[in-house]
């Protein structure tokens, strides 16, 4: 047996949603539901907009219940184009990832980008949160 498997962490995934294959050429932004309430949509539509990206043309937004997860290869192109993905407040399993959790890190994953931040409640309350996150995503300014 090897023993590289005895220290490694594998995880199995339970039933995850499949990202629509016909928005592929869209940013794609993740986060939960709750995530979006006391003023989070807001917050998430300001830094977005921020980036110079909007809701209505270039970016797809999926906001996952509590305990659901999403297929992120589901949703990726075959082409040389990357999805670029901002996650918040979820950890990699939860896009069916098995890699360490690495806020404000630039994450190449297939054909996609993918960062990951704290929640969009915990931004609100973070400066530092915040200055992280501008840091991370500032080049992606279309």
């Amino acid at each position: 047996m090897n023993p590289l498997f005895d220290i490694e962490k594998i995880y199995d995934y339970p039933d995850a949603m499949q990202l629509d294959t016909s928005r592929m050429d869209k940013h794609l932004v993740v986060c939960r539901k709750e995530d979006l309430k006391n003023g989070g949509k807001e917050k998430l539509l300001e830094i977005v907009r921020a980036i110079q990206w909007d809701i209505n043309t270039n970016l797809e937004l999926v906001d996952l219940e509590e305990k659901e997860s999403i297929q992120l290869s589901s949703g990726l192109p075959l082409k040389r184009n990357k999805r670029i993905v901002l996650s918040f407040g979820l950890k990699p399993m939860d896009l069916c990832l098995q890699c360490p959790l690495q806020f404000y890190q630039r994450i190449t994953f297939e054909n996609a980008i993918v960062i990951f931040s704290h929640s969009v409640q915990e931004l609100m309350d973070s400066k530092q949160y915040k200055s992280n996150l501008w840091g991370a995503i500032k080049s992606f300014k279309s």
